[in-house]
């Protein structure tokens, strides 16, 4: 499934920098994402580990603006709820080209990748991850 993904770009095809394998939620903590940069299409993005969910963060032309874009990441990627906490770092930042990307039935029998903007999601905070974040 997750082939289809970088199918649908040709320039997915290329070496990716990855930023942790164990990103969870606090909805679904035992669902494991990992989140990663890819070379050739520059996108910052987190893939669920079953391979049917991939959210894209933003677009960074070298590993360091990603790396940047993520912040402290290496002291979140293993809490319950870090995943949560980039994806509300990222809104927070202003970013306009958030999109969340899934593999799920879109007909009769059909099965495809359906594209979601999250220009203007909700924002919901998530729970206090740890002593020493303080929130705007």
């Amino acid at each position: 499934m997750l082939s289809d993904w970088y199918g649908r770009d040709a320039r997915r095809a290329a070496p990716e920098v990855d930023f942790g394998m164990s990103w969870r939620t606090t909805a679904e903590p035992n669902e494991r994402w990992r989140v990663s940069w890819n070379g050739g299409s520059g996108e910052l993005f987190a893939a669920r580990l079953d391979r049917s969910e991939v959210e894209v963060f933003g677009t960074y032309p070298d590993v360091d603006s990603a790396s940047a874009a993520l912040g402290d990441w290496a002291s979140r990627a293993l809490e319950v709820g870090g995943l949560d906490r980039l994806r509300y770092e990222m809104r927070d930042a202003g970013r306009t080209d958030l999109v969340r990307e899934s593999f799920a039935v879109v007909g009769e029998d059909e099965r495809g990748w359906l594209r979601e903007q999250l220009a203007d999601p909700p924002v919901v905070r998530p729970p206090d991850l740890g002593a020493g974040i303080e929130y705007p």
